[in-house]
């Protein structure tokens, strides 16, 4: 069996700032991060908020508000999204571009 493919991201967990990580790019790993079924939000063209579908649902804790207002609960990661809908890794410039959309949050 072929190892999947591996990405660098950023993980945000409840509480916690936000850390490059190096995960699999393999759904089984992708629901692990975030406790359950994903769901995509896109920040910026180009770059995705991977996060749990049913996180209000499911009563988890707020985790931060990013571009827009929206507030995200429970862990959540992001990543570079291609035309074709894969995830990749982040380049530094969207390292330093997420940080100032999601960090920079009061």
């Amino acid at each position: 069996m072929a190892e999947p493919k591996k990405i660098e991201v950023l993980v945000y967990r409840v509480g916690k700032p936000g850390v490059l990580e190096t995960i699999n790019d393999d759904l089984k790993s992708l629901q692990a991060l975030v406790c359950g079924y994903i769901e995509a939000y896109t920040l910026t063209p180009g770059i995705t908020l991977i996060c749990n579908e049913e996180g209000r649902l499911r009563g988890f804790k707020p985790n931060r508000e990013v571009k827009g207002g929206a507030s995200i609960v429970g862990d959540f990661f992001v990543c570079r999204k291609s035309s074709s809908g894969n995830m990749l890794s982040l380049t530094s410039k969207d390292v330093e571009k997420v940080r100032t959309l999601i960090e920079a949050q009061p």
